[in-house]
């Protein structure tokens, strides 16, 4: 479990969240004499902490030096940040916990947030794992025209 101080939570309250399991793999792989302290430290060139808005804009700075792009145009790219670890994560989790679960480890207030942002998965996703489930048992594949495929949507109005 970790616990988050309310002058560091969004919402101003103290809080108490379970660990994710890598999380905890990777916390238990520090031999135990060093289990002190922060577990992330980040010190500046004079040896003092950063504090959040700092580490994040050195983030986004690793993110755009190392030119991983996560979205934006080829005019204006959008470069990975911070937030798009929280996103990553939340987005690996979503297939493996339950909406109000997801809920709690994206410390999200409101449940209609964790549905818009990450219960309602990609179409797209989600019929590539039908399909490869399908073949499984089936023999069958997934079209090759994948667009073709797309293409053959079925609206039903319901009323």
């Amino acid at each position: 479990m970790f616990r988050i101080q309310q002058e560091a939570d969004k919402g101003f309250e103290a809080r108490t969240f379970p660990i994710a399991p890598q999380f905890v793999e990777m916390l238990l792989s520090i031999p135990e004499d060093q289990r002190t302290g922060y577990v992330f430290n980040p010190l500046s060139k004079e040896g003092t902490r950063h504090n959040g808005e700092v580490i994040s804009r050195l983030i986004t700075r690793l993110g755009r030096e190392a030119e991983i792009r996560v979205g934006g145009t080829d005019d204006k790219p959008k470069f990975a940040s911070a937030h798009d670890f929280r996103r990553s994560f939340g987005t690996r989790w979503a297939s493996k916990a339950t909406p109000a679960i997801l809920q709690q480890m994206m410390r999200h207030a409101e449940i209609s947030t964790t549905m818009g942002f990450y219960v309602t998965q990609n179409a797209e996703t989600m019929a590539d794992a039908i399909w490869s489930a399908f073949g499984a048992t089936s023999g069958t594949t997934a079209p090759e025209n994948k667009k073709a495929a797309r293409d053959c949507v079925v609206a039903t109005p319901y009323g």
